[in-house]
């Protein structure tokens, strides 16, 4: 298991990502899964980066939750700076994809 994610949610994850490569810039891991202390069900928090209105970020979460992925996932675009959630990004999150790694 790499980065709180076993080989096949990376690959369902990336498989319903990979139609959005063009947008996406960057997908970060942040959260339980990220930190370690994730439990058997834990969802998946993820932070896009990219080129991604709120109808786009929709798309992706759709995609994700009709993937093979087997729990749910959180999907977020960047929070503004002062949020918490940016505070709890910048000291949880890790790569987990970019854009070379959903188009390859």
């Amino acid at each position: 298991m790499s980065g709180g994610l076993t080989i096949a949610q990376r690959a369902a994850l990336r498989e319903a990502l990979a139609p959005f490569a063009d947008r996406i810039e960057q997908v970060l891991l942040y959260g339980s899964r990220a930190r370690g202390d994730h439990r058997p069900g834990s969802d998946v928090d993820l932070l896009i980066l990219g080129n991604l209105d709120a109808a786009a970020l929709l798309a992706v979460a759709a995609a994700i939750e009709a993937s093979d992925l087997s729990v749910h996932a959180d999907v977020t675009l960047p929070p503004p700076p002062d949020s918490p959630l940016a505070s709890v990004v910048a000291r949880e999150a890790v790569p987990l994809f970019d854009r070379a790694d959903l188009i390859g």
